[in-house]
C-alpha cells in the first residue's frame, strides 16, 4: 500500500497487507489477490457496498472476509481480487484492456502529490493482452489514447472538474455519471480521484466501463451540503460535465429489488454473526438511501446550463507548462504514436524515432523507455480511422449494428429475413442490444482459403466471429452461416433467450462459439469445422439436438464454468466428441458416435479453474480421456 496503515506492529506481532500470487489452484478462480488488513478498507463497508456497485452492473472485485495465518499470525483479513483476466470474466466481459491512474510521480522520498497531481495520467496494468496480437495491440493504443485525452481534460479544463470528475466516454453515456453518483451515496468519492481509477475498455463496444477500486467507503456517513470532499460546487460542476437537467431517476440504491439477495450475499462473506450483519445492512441501507435524497436536492438547487467546451490543443499546452515548473522530472513526452499493420512497427511524432513493440508496452504500462521517463500525452481528438478501417453503423430494431464496409446487408422487415453477403474474406457483422424476435438471419460468406486465413484471433474490433451478436435476446429466431474464415463462424456473447435452429457449413475455425450467455436452442447442425464445431464459456446452454460432423478437433466443446444440458448428441468424424472442462457441468441424456477418436474429455485445463463434470445416461466408451480434478457420473432418467 501506500500508507503505513498496512503494517500494523502490536505487542512485537506484526501483520501486513500482502500480494498473493498462487503458483498452483485457485481460490474461487482467482490466481492472483490481496489480503488486506481490513481497517485499509473499512472493513464491512467495502464488502456491502462492493455487492451494492456489482448489483448496479459495475465491474467489482471479488471480496470477503477470511480467516488467515500468515507466518504463524492469526488474523481476520480482506480478501480482494486483482484486477486482471479472471476479474473481467466473473463480471462477464471479454478480455480487453485494463488501465488505471499512474501513481509513478506521486510517491515517494519527497511527497509532491499536490503538486505534481495534474502531471499523473494512465498507465496500462495488463500489457501481456497488447501482446497477443497485431489487432490487440492496436486496441490496446486506441484505448490508451483515449484515456489520455480523457485526463488532459479532467486535470485542465478551465470548467474545473473538481479532481473527482471524469468520463472518457462521450457525455451521451450515462456509465461514469452514474458511477459518480453511486460512489457519492456510498460515501465513496476516494475511488473517484484520478490516481486511484481503473478502466476497463470493451474492445466490443468501444466503450471504457469503471472497475471499482479503494473507494474508502463509509456507508453510515451523511452527506452534508458542505463537505470538504463532495460539496455543491462540485455537485454543480458535476451537473454540468455530465450534462444532467434530471436528476430523479439517478437515486440507484433506493429502489433496490433484490435486497434479500444482497443481504444474503453480505452475510455469506463476513466472519461476524447473522444478527449484527443484519443490524450493519439495514443502518447503511437506510443511511445511503437518505444520502441519495439530499444529493438529488442539491443537484436540483443548482444551476444548469450546456456550455461544455472542449479544447485539447490548450488542455496540451498547460499540460506542457505545468511540466516545466518541475525540472526534477526529467520526461521525455511523446505527441504521437503510429502503427503499421503491414510492417508491425511504431514510430513516434512523425517517424522521429522508431519503437519496438516493447518499447510501446514499456512506454504505455510504465511511462518508462530504458529507465528514463517517457510519457505517450496525444496532443489531438482521436480519430476511428487512426486505429482501424471504416465501418458502417446503422440503427436497427431497439439496437445497432455496425459491419465492415464491404460486406452486403439486406434486411426485409415485414418477412423479418436478413441476408448477408461477404464482399472480402475477412468482412464481418455485429448485432448490438437487439432483440431478435422470429427473425431469419442469413450469413453467406467466401469460400476461404489457407492464404485468406488471418491468423490474429480477433478483428480490430475484438471480434473473433464472422458473424457476432452481442447483448441480444433471441425469440424462436434462426440462423444460418456458411464459409466463415473468422476464429468462428458465429459467435454470441453476453445475449439470452431461444433459438430455433443454428446450421453451419465450412467453417475455416470454429462453428458457433458462446460466451456469457443462457441461450436454449432445438437444434445446431454443424458440419466440417476446421477446430471445434460447437464452443461454449461461461454461461447457461440448453439444447436438445446436436449434429457435428467433420470436426477438426472437438465435436463439443464446454468450459469456463458452463452449465449445458443436451438431449441429443450425435457426432462423426472427431478427435474428441465432448469436453467438459474447467468447472463446467454437462449433461447428456443420449449420445451417438461415429469415427471418434476418443468420445468424452472430462479434464481442468486452465488454473483459475476446478475440475469438470459429465453426466451420462449411458457410457458406451472406453475411450474416454479424464483427469483426478473431474469425474464422470451415469444417472437414470
Amino acid at each position: 500500500g501506500d500508507w503505513n496503515d498496512h503494517i500494523i506492529l502490536d505487542a512485537g506481532i506484526i501483520k501486513s497487507s500482502i500480494r498473493v500470487n498462487l503458483e498452483e489452484g485457485n481460490i474461487l478462480n482467482s490466481v492472483k489477490f490481496t489480503l488486506l488488513l481490513p481497517n485499509t478498507r473499512n472493513d464491512l463497508n467495502e464488502i456491502l457496498g462492493s455487492l451494492l456497485l456489482k448489483n448496479l452492473g459495475f465491474i467489482v472485485p471479488e471480496t470477503f472476509q477470511v480467516n488467515t495465518e500468515i507466518n504463524g499470525v492469526k488474523a481476520i483479513m480482506l480478501f480482494q481480487e486483482v484486477a486482471r483476466k479472471e476479474l473481467l470474466e466473473r463480471n462477464n466481459r471479454r478480455e480487453g484492456p485494463i488501465l488505471e491512474g499512474d501513481e509513478s510521480i506521486l510517491w515517494g522520498n519527497d511527497y509532491i502529490i499536490n503538486e505534481n497531481h495534474e502531471l499523473s495520467f494512465s498507465r496500462v496494468e495488463n500489457e501481456n493482452w497488447f501482446f497477443k496480437g497485431k489487432n490487440n495491440a492496436k486496441i490496446t493504443l486506441e484505448a490508451f489514447h483515449k484515456l489520455q485525452n480523457a485526463y488532459l481534460e479532467h486535470w485542465h479544463n478551465e470548467n474545473d472538474l473538481k479532481r473527482i470528475i471524469m468520463s472518457p466516454n462521450s457525455r451521451n453515456n450515462e456509465l461514469f455519471s452514474k458511477y459518480f453518483f453511486s460512489l457519492i451515496a456510498l460515501k465513496g468519492e476516494h475511488a473517484l480521484y484520478a490516481h486511484n481509477r481503473k478502466f476497463y475498455y470493451n474492445p466490443i463496444t468501444k466503450i471504457f466501463e469503471p472497475i471499482y477500486y479503494d473507494g474508502d467507503l463509509s456507508l453510515q456517513k451523511k452527506t452534508k451540503k458542505n463537505d470538504h470532499i463532495i460539496n455543491i460546487e462540485k455537485l454543480s460542476a458535476a451537473k454540468n460535465f455530465y450534462k444532467i437537467d434530471n436528476f430523479n431517476y439517478r437515486r440507484n440504491f433506493s429502489n433496490l429489488v433484490n435486497k434479500d439477495q444482497i443481504l444474503d450475499d453480505f452475510t455469506d462473506r463476513v466472519q461476524v454473526n447473522k444478527k449484527d450483519a443484519y443490524v450493519f445492512f439495514k443502518n447503511s441501507l437506510e443511511n445511503i438511501k437518505l444520502n441519495e435524497s439530499i444529493i438529488e436536492n442539491l443537484i436540483n438547487s443548482t444551476e444548469y446550463n450546456n456550455l461544455w467546451e472542449r479544447d485539447i490543443k490548450k488542455d496540451y499546452s498547460r499540460y506542457l507548462s505545468k511540466l516545466t515548473l518541475f525540472p526534477e522530472i526529467e520526461q521525455v513526452t511523446i505527441s504521437k504514436i503510429t502503427y503499421d499493420n503491414q510492417k508491425n512497427s511504431f514510430s513516434a511524432d512523425d517517424k522521429n524515432f522508431s519503437l519496438t513493440k516493447k518499447d510501446v508496452a514499456d512506454i504505455i504500462s510504465k511511462n518508462k523507455l530504458n529507465n528514463k521517463r517517457y510519457v505517450y500525452v496525444p496532443n489531438r481528438e482521436y480519430e476511428a480511422k487512426t486505429y482501424h478501417e471504416f465501418v458502417k453503423i446503422s440503427n436497427f430494431l431497439s439496437g445497432y449494428l455496425k459491419h465492415s464496409k464491404t460486406l452486403l446487408v439486406d434486411i426485409d422487415y415485414n418477412s423479418k429475413l436478413i441476408r448477408i453477403e461477404q464482399g472480402k474474406p475477412n468482412d464481418w457483422l455485429l448485432f448490438v442490444d437487439v432483440n431478435m424476435n422470429e427473425w431469419t438471419i442469413l450469413f453467406n460468406g467466401i469460400k476461404p482459403s489457407q492464404k485468406d486465413f488471418n491468423s490474429e484471433r480477433i478483428n480490430s474490433y475484438g471480434l473473433t466471429g464472422c458473424l457476432n451478436f452481442y447483448n441480444t435476446t433471441f425469440e424462436n429466431s434462426s440462423i444460418k452461416v456458411k464459409n466463415g474464415k473468422c476464429e468462428d463462424s458465429l459467435n454470441i456473447i453476453k445475449s439470452k433467450g431461444f433459438i430455433n435452429n443454428i446450421e453451419i457449413d465450412n467453417a475455416y475455425s470454429d462453428g458457433l462459439d458462446a460466451d456469457f450467455s443462457n441461450i436454449s436452442i432445438d437444434l445446431i447442425s454443424v458440419f466440417n469445422s476446421g477446430n471445434d464445431c460447437l464452443d461454449v464459456s461461461a454461461g447457461e446452454y440448453v439444447i436438445k439436438k446436436i449434429k457435428a460432423k467433420m470436426c477438426g478437433d472437438k465435436g463439443v466443446s464446454v468450459g469456463e464454468k458452463s452449465n449445458m444440458s443436451i438431449e441429443l448428441l450425435e457426432v462423426e468424424d472427431a478427435k474428441i466428441g465432448l469436453s467438459s472442462k474447467d468447472s463446467s457441468i454437462t449433461s447428456v441424456e443420449n449420445y451417438s458416435q461415429k469415427n471418434v477418436k476418443n468420445c468424452f474429455e472430462v479434464m481442468r485445463k486452465k488454473q483459475e479453474f476446478g475440475g469438470a463434470k459429465l453426466n451420462l445416461i449411458k457410457d458406451k466408451c472406453n475411450n474416454n480421456l479424464i483427469d483426478n480434478d473431474s469425474r464422470i457420473l451415469l444417472y437414470k432418467l
